[in-house]
């Protein structure tokens, strides 16, 4: 069972992602292209000097959103009987009845799951502005 749910939420996340680096390449302007076409640069050396480092800068926020979205999507595999935070939760709830408790401790837990991921992308994102020189950029 726990394959099934894996592949559901890669399925869904795959979705997202796959159309979030198809928008980051086609909104880069051709004319970096042909510029490097123009001084003899390969379409691999193309994609990994120029185009890369500036989708990879783009797509860096939703990337890290998507993260955090399957985070809080797994809770939906426990429909497929895959015990997560929010189904072991429930079952202490049912056999301690301190509902209060248990669900603040359940929310502290996604907060600082999701807050520790927010802070790591926005140092990723930074580095990735400092390191191509676009600290001014987006």
């Amino acid at each position: 069972m726990i394959g099934a749910g894996i592949v559901a939420l890669a399925l869904q996340a795959s979705g997202y992602l796959a159309e979030t680096f198809r928008s980051g390449f086609e909104g880069l302007p051709s004319g970096q292209r042909e510029a490097a076409a123009a001084v003899g640069m390969s379409r691999w050396r193309v994609l990994y000097r120029i185009e890369l480092p500036q989708v990879a800068l783009v797509a860096t926020p939703l990337v890290i959103n998507q993260l955090a979205v399957i985070v809080k999507s797994s809770t939906l595999v426990s429909v497929i009987a895959i015990p997560d935070l929010m189904y072991q939760g429930l079952k202490i709830v049912n056999q301690w009845y301190e509902p209060i408790e248990v669900l603040t401790a359940i929310a502290l837990a996604y907060f600082l799951l999701i807050f520790s991921i927010s802070r790591v992308a926005n140092a990723v994102y930074v580095n990735f502005q400092v390191k191509f020189g676009l600290a001014g950029y987006g």
